[in-house]
């Protein structure tokens, strides 16, 4: 579950007439063996009106384009990639406390790696009440989950130290994350 703590804004898929998907910030909370999430969307967003039943939440992860180029043998273009999709009951958390705590949880975690964290009491008490009218918060029951990922775990050790280096000397994050992620999960050293 550490994959979603880093990881935490999601997507939430569900089915009733037509799939409806909402992009959200998440917070997982681990309770004995359970496990939820909770977030929150505005009101004006018509799929929790539609919600009930299961719903799907996907976490993508770093990801990245991976070019025959950096092969020895001839290859065709494929991508690297890492995602979590969870499965679970959604419940809708409506009265004013529980939303708070919510909002609360979802600020507290997302500003604790500032030097100063803002804070919701911050703002007046009318000025949240106001923003809470406008919002609906829930939790996420998981029943089960799934981990997908593609690391070029199927390919000779030579062949990932190519595309790890290949990747290394790019210029964006993603793919010198997922360059990480291939050396961790295919046990490859710098060596």
């Amino acid at each position: 579950m550490d994959f979603i703590e880093e990881n935490s804004f999601g997507t939430l898929v569900s089915k009733t007439n037509r799939l409806t998907a909402t992009h959200l910030p998440f917070l997982l909370q681990r309770e004995g063996g359970e496990i939820y999430l909770y977030s929150h969307m505005a009101k004006a967003n018509p799929q929790w009106n539609e919600l009930n039943g299961e719903v799907l939440v996907i976490f993508s992860g770093p990801q990245s384009y991976i070019s025959p180029s950096w092969y020895a043998e001839k290859e065709v273009p494929t991508w690297n990639y890492t995602a979590v999709h969870l499965y679970g009951e959604f419940h809708l958390i409506n009265e004013r406390e529980g939303l708070l705590d919510i909002l609360t949880r979802t600020v507290d975690r997302y500003e604790s790696s500032f030097a100063v964290p803002w804070s919701l009491n911050e703002v007046s008490e009318e000025y949240v009440n106001q923003l809470a009218r406008h919002i609906v918060g829930f939790r996420i029951d998981i029943t089960h989950y799934e981990a997908a990922w593609k690391l070029h775990q199927d390919y000779s050790v030579h062949t990932q130290k190519g595309v790890i280096k290949a990747l290394e000397n790019r210029h964006d994050e993603n793919s010198r994350k997922i360059a990480g992620l291939m050396k961790r999960h295919n046990n490859i050293s710098d060596n």
